[in-house]
């Protein structure tokens, strides 16, 4: 059966669940590829907890970590409202095709919903075709100013 459950500090062995799901999914092709680094797992919790902001939603089938979904809060200002980024979403390849991943988006889409906020947004490879048409069958499309014909890229510069 599949769950839906939000990390927190009170439930440590669902954090340890994540945090393995989280290890396979930084060695993902899709993700940051094979042999990237990621961050040490416990102090990545830590720094999550610090900030309310952010939240992870870990999906279970049965009691397996099958799926995560990373969110961060953040604002517009043209709505005066709440917007919630889906900054990661990851389903274990033993479970796709299950309904993990549109779980994980409708647990997201009531998050969002009960936040206030204006819009779920996220960030997705072009190349991942199987991403794309799973989150257009969800409403999401390119940015886009209500009337306005021009999309948006997102742009980074690290510093």
């Amino acid at each position: 059966m599949l769950k839906i459950h939000t990390l927190t500090r009170e439930e440590p062995q669902i954090a340890e669940r994540f945090l393995n799901l989280f290890a396979r999914y930084g060695r993902d092709e899709m993700a940051m590829g094979p042999g990237a680094a990621l961050p040490d797992g416990h102090a990545l919790l830590e720094s999550v907890y610090a900030r309310p902001w952010i939240r992870i939603l870990l999906a279970t089938q049965d009691t397996e970590a099958a799926g995560l979904c990373i969110t961060i809060e953040s604002f517009s200002t043209f709505q005066n409202r709440p917007v919630l980024n889906i900054h990661d979403l990851y389903v274990d390849p033993s479970y796709r095709r299950q309904g993990i991943a549109k779980g994980l988006l409708s647990a997201t889409e009531r998050l969002a919903i009960g936040l206030g906020c204006c819009k779920l947004t996220l960030e997705v490879l072009t190349r991942n075709s199987q991403a794309m048409s799973l989150y257009r069958s969800f409403g999401f499309g390119p940015y886009q100013l209500q009337g306005d014909q021009d999309t948006a890229e997102f742009w980074q510069k690290p510093v």
